[in-house]
C-alpha cells in the first residue's frame, strides 16, 4: 500500500517523491518480470493489453498522486488558504494514493496471474 507520511525534517513533496520512488521500485520490478515472461513466453496480444492497460491505470493515479500533493504543499504554503481547504486537500491526496496503491496491487496480481515470479 502507498502511505505518504512526511517523516521529521521532510517536507511533504520529498516525502511524497520518497514514497513514490519507493512504490516505482516495485513497478520496475513487476515490468521487467512481465518483459522477461513476454520474451520467453509470449503471451497472447489479450494479455499484454491487460497488463498494459493495469500499467497505465497506475501511471495515471501515480500523476494524480503528485498533482494532489502539489496542491496541498500550495495550499499550506498560502497565507489566504482557509483551513477546510487544506483539509478537503489532505483528504483528497489520501483518496489519491490509496487508489494508485490499489491500481498497484491490481497490476502485480494481474502479472502474477499470468505466472511471473516478482
Amino acid at each position: 500500500m502507498l502511505t505518504l507520511l512526511p517523516a521529521c525534517n521532510t517536507t511533504p513533496q520529498q516525502a511524497a517523491y520518497e514514497a513514490a520512488t519507493g512504490v516505482q521500485v516495485s513497478v520496475d520490478v513487476a515490468m521487467t518480470a512481465w518483459g522477461d515472461y513476454v520474451k520467453q513466453f509470449h503471451p497472447s496480444d489479450q494479455a499484454r493489453a491487460q497488463v498494459k492497460a493495469a500499467y497505465e491505470k497506475y501511471q495515471a493515479c501515480a500523476v494524480a498522486v503528485i498533482d494532489a500533493e502539489q496542491l496541498v504543499e500550495s495550499l499550506a504554503s498560502s497565507t489566504n488558504s482557509p483551513p477546510g481547504v487544506i483539509l478537503d486537500a489532505n483528504a483528497k491526496n489520501t483518496d489519491a494514493a490509496t487508489v494508485a496503491s490499489q491500481a498497484l496491487a491490481d497490476l502485480v496480481a494481474l502479472v502474477r496471474q499470468f505466472g511471473v515470479k516478482i
